[in-house]
């Protein structure tokens, strides 16, 4: 199957990757859900996700740029919690951290130093952990994405277009 970018992401500016050796790391993906819906994630039971922007934490221990690449394509074959969420909300912004593989401790980091940010759905992309979930929910929106990106020392990632 080809796979093609949502309109307004074009491509990610990749150079903002160090060469190969470092194409691995964690993300965080801003996602922002236009409606409230009930969505099923997989095998996770059906919950209603509410109108917003969503925080979704991730690794890639290899192919950053391709897992990057597979989030932001609008054809895809749901695979991940994420997928089914991503059917239906898009990606805002991208933020990651290079060499560093810990989305547990980012998620319960984020939690900790910012109460307004929440646990969107009990098990969301963490069936490979023992964490409570790796999807976030901001009841702030948008104001308070700038300082946690700067807290939690993660890079937005630039994009062509007009997106980031």
């Amino acid at each position: 199957m080809i796979h093609t970018l949502h309109p307004d992401l074009l491509r990610i500016g990749f150079a903002d990757f160090a060469p190969q050796r470092h194409n691995k790391g964690t993300y965080i993906l801003i996602i922002e859900l236009t409606k409230a819906q009930e969505i099923r994630p997989g095998k996770l039971p059906g919950t209603e996700f509410k109108k917003g922007i969503y925080l979704y934490i991730g690794r890639a221990k290899r192919a950053l740029q391709a897992r990057l690449k597979h989030h932001l394509s609008s054809q895809k074959k749901a695979h991940w919690h994420i997928d089914f969420l991503l059917n239906r909300a898009h990606i805002k912004e991208i933020w990651i951290k290079e060499n560093f593989f810990d989305e547990c401790r980012t998620a319960r980091r984020i939690r900790e130093l910012f109460p307004s940010v929440q646990l969107a759905q009990n098990g969301f992309g963490s069936s490979d952990c023992r964490c409570p979930g790796h999807l976030l929910y901001s009841l702030n929106g948008l104001e308070e994405l700038k300082s946690i990106r700067k807290r939690i020392l993660f890079k937005k990632a630039k994009s062509y277009g007009n997106c980031f």
